[in-house]
């Protein structure tokens, strides 16, 4: 009995540890101040299975440092939407918005390489930003866990 009740713990740890391994999430965290007031802040999720993305949530604040002076873009999606285009090759993931379904170059690139993950974003603020806000260019995340994001 006892024999048996051990192998089902053993077993369902396994499950667990195998399904902790398959999937990964990554997070980029990037503030930057300016002087003399005002400051720019990105936060990234994206959740991996198998090495591959299958979710991504954005959200970009600028903020003047003036009363009333904040801006901000949101953006998410996940593989299984149907108003997103979603194309992975390799280590390489592209995506399409709904407004930009039949375009040729995709609004986000995800390219992994190692422990680097490197989106490029070509994307207009009109649907996803308030007035004033707008999308980096690029958010890189490092291997030293740092964070590097050019607008």
């Amino acid at each position: 009995m006892h024999k048996s009740i051990s192998l089902f713990l053993v077993v369902m740890a396994l499950s667990v540890g195998a399904t902790t391994f398959a999937e990964e999430v990554v997070v980029c965290d990037h503030i930057q101040r300016f002087r003399p007031k005002g400051s720019r802040e990105v936060h990234l999720k994206m959740t991996f299975e198998k090495g591959i993305p299958q979710r991504f949530d954005y959200s970009g604040i600028t903020a003047s440092g003036e009363e009333g002076g904040a801006y901000s873009c949101a953006l998410d999606g996940q593989r299984n939407d149907s108003k997103l285009r979603w194309e992975t090759k390799a280590r390489n993931t592209k995506i399409w918005l709904e407004e930009n379904l039949d375009h040729d170059e995709p609004d986000i690139e995800i390219l992994v390489n190692g422990k680097t993950t490197d989106v490029q974003l070509n994307i207009t603020p009109d649907h996803y930003c308030g007035f004033g806000a707008e999308f980096p260019s690029r958010i890189t995340k490092l291997p030293n866990g740092k964070c590097r994001v050019v607008f």
